[in-house]
């Protein structure tokens, strides 16, 4: 019984991987439509963090600002991003 329960965790953990991995590259998809709203900050945290999948504390040891700027950078892209579909449906 113990060998299922275990293939079940792999399983659950794998599809997870995938569904992250169908999320950055759907994301990706409407990022590179929407490049020209960002400024280079703003699509420099998009990159770190949804293509190269680093923290925000990585990305912001990456780029030599505070998490909290990056956490600025990441909000105010996904809000431009959100506002250019909505206009776009």
């Amino acid at each position: 019984m113990r060998h299922y329960v275990i293939a079940a965790q792999i399983t659950w953990q794998e599809s997870s991987a995938a569904d992250d991995e169908i999320e950055s590259l759907l994301f990706w998809e409407a990022l590179k439509t929407h490049l020209h709203l960002l400024t280079t900050k703003e699509f420099e945290t998009m990159i770190c963090l949804y293509i190269k999948r680093l923290s925000v504390k990585e990305t912001a040891a990456r780029m030599g600002v505070k998490p909290a700027t990056v956490s600025y950078y990441k909000s105010r892209a996904i809000d431009k991003i959100r506002d250019e579909i909505k206009e776009d449906y």
